[in-house]
């Protein structure tokens, strides 16, 4: 259901990014469908004039991802901005180790590196967020607590294994923590809500945000999920 009971599907999307990939230069959008019905009639030649390629929308990223349908089935592709070796990559190494967790993720089906794609299992269109509209008050704390179960066991597995991986090597210090709350004054407060702030406000806005940056950074540490919230559940 998410990218932390499970990963929504569309996360990442079409933006105005460009691909660029083994061929040579950044792909359009008409050159990125090109890729992904290369990759269709090359895997699937029997079905490829059946398989429509969908792209999905979502927010800035340098991946596009698309879903492929074809009847009742359905797929979606994360395509990257550039190949890759699947062995390199961050995301099929972090998906491995939230496996072997018991995490419910979704399914690699495919990866060819040469184009930058991963086939994906596809976890539908719902999120938690759509969910909590109109679930009871029962049905909401269920929800919310399955969601802080998978997190605790995320935390718990995390600091039981080995610990090889570069996800445990980056910290939430007090640099990145700053920088995330002044992302979030930037891109929230002053961008989509409009503020219009004072140099007063954001002098008291930059001492809060370092005083909270310094007591988090405090806190004993655990693997963390850095964008585990409804929409994406």
């Amino acid at each position: 259901r998410g990218r932390g009971p499970r990963a929504a599907a569309g996360r990442h999307g079409v933006g105005g990014a460009t691909v660029r990939t083994a061929g040579g230069g950044p792909l359009d959008a008409e050159g990125a469908l090109a890729l992904l019905r290369g990759y269709v009639a090359e895997k699937h030649p029997a079905d490829a004039g059946k398989v429509a390629v969908v792209p999905l929308s979502g927010d800035a990223s340098t991946r596009r991802y698309f879903r492929l349908e074809d009847g009742d089935r359905s797929f979606v592709v994360a395509l990257y901005p550039e190949p890759f070796l699947p062995e390199e990559l961050s995301y099929l190494a972090v998906h491995g180790l939230l496996e072997s967790y018991g995490l419910p993720v979704p399914a690699t089906v495919d990866v060819d590196g040469a184009r930058g794609i991963v086939l994906q299992e596809d976890l539908g269109t719902g999120t938690l967020q759509d969910e909590l509209k109109e679930a009871s008050e029962a049905r909401r704390e269920e929800l919310y607590r399955e969601a802080v179960d998978e997190i605790a066991r995320l935390q718990m597995k995390a600091a039981l294994g080995p610990q090889k991986l570069d996800c445990f090597r980056v910290a939430f210090d007090i640099e990145k923590l700053s920088w995330e709350l002044h992302y979030f004054l930037k891109h929230f407060i002053e961008g989509h809500r409009g503020c219009d702030l004072t140099v007063e406000d954001r002098a008291t806005l930059s001492e809060a945000f370092h005083e909270l940056s310094r007591e988090i950074a405090s806190w004993p540490r655990v693997l963390c999920h850095r964008d585990y919230h409804s929409r994406n559940l």
